[in-house]
């Protein structure tokens, strides 16, 4: 009798530290829930429709000079890279300087953007020049947001880049901006992204809204204050609809 009770008091034991277990897990992993995750989860919350996501991540690859026959080379292999075939292809050669920009779409929801600069340095330098690539990637299916962000990031580092990607989200919700509804919007993303302190301002009938989340490992300083999240707010009176732009760590204008 004794040995049944011992028997059955390990199994309640193990079987309280097996679910204690199973909660711990799920918890954290839920706690680790991506912080881009939160953002397309806010924009989901509130009813946003054509909700897009833009990558952009650049970075100087070489302190050599590259010609225009030299890029070409160089974004033939950036191509493979990305698994497309960008059709609209520029690119020249004026004096100590080349660029080339070619764009075009990887599928019916991802445009792809790809840009090469390079130029000499003038002698009595160190360096011989610089070569510089930019990549672009937007989308509208989450689905594919983050192998898109890591091919982003092996590009770059591949040829001898460092990676600092910019993430930007945009959607619309269709309802009035008033008081009630920015302050909605604004209780809504400090819930979502967890936002330890934020500042907000109001100009130009543009509201705007900088902070800092733990979700995110980018960040920013500006005026000696960190910073991760940035968010903008603009009215489309005639289609009586609220733009919203959530920017990881700012919001980038297109190169």
């Amino acid at each position: 009798m004794k040995t049944l009770k011992l028997i059955t008091a390990l199994l309640m034991i193990t079987g309280i530290t097996f679910l204690s277990a199973v909660y711990y897990i799920y918890a954290d992993s839920y706690s680790k829930k991506s912080g881009y995750e939160a953002v397309y989860d806010f924009f989901k919350s509130k009813g946003a429709e054509n909700i897009t996501y833009d990558l952009t991540d650049w970075s100087i690859i070489s302190k050599d000079y590259k010609d225009i026959h030299m890029l070409k080379s160089l974004f033939q292999e950036i191509e493979k890279d990305l698994f497309t075939k960008l059709t609209d292809l520029k690119g020249e050669e004026q004096g100590n300087t080349s660029y080339l920009i070619a764009e075009g779409y990887k599928n019916d929801s991802t445009y792809v953007k790809v840009v090469l600069q390079s130029f000499q340095i003038p002698p009595g330098f160190e360096e011989k020049g610089q070569t510089f690539i930019a990549v672009n990637v937007m989308g509208n299916n989450f689905n594919d947001f983050e192998s898109n962000k890591n091919i982003l990031k092996k590009i770059i580092e591949k040829y001898g880049g460092k990676s600092r990607i910019t993430t930007c989200f945009y959607g619309q919700i269709y309802s009035k901006l008033d008081n009630k509804g920015q302050n909605s919007i604004i209780e809504e993303l400090k819930k979502k992204l967890k936002l330890d302190y934020c500042d907000i301002s109001n100009e130009d009938q543009v509201f705007t809204l900088r902070g800092y989340s733990g979700l995110f490992e980018e960040n920013i300083l500006i005026m000696d204050k960190i910073y991760n999240v940035e968010v903008e707010i603009t009215e489309e009176e005639e289609k009586n609809a609220a733009i919203i732009w959530v920017g990881i760590p700012v919001l980038t204008a297109e190169f």
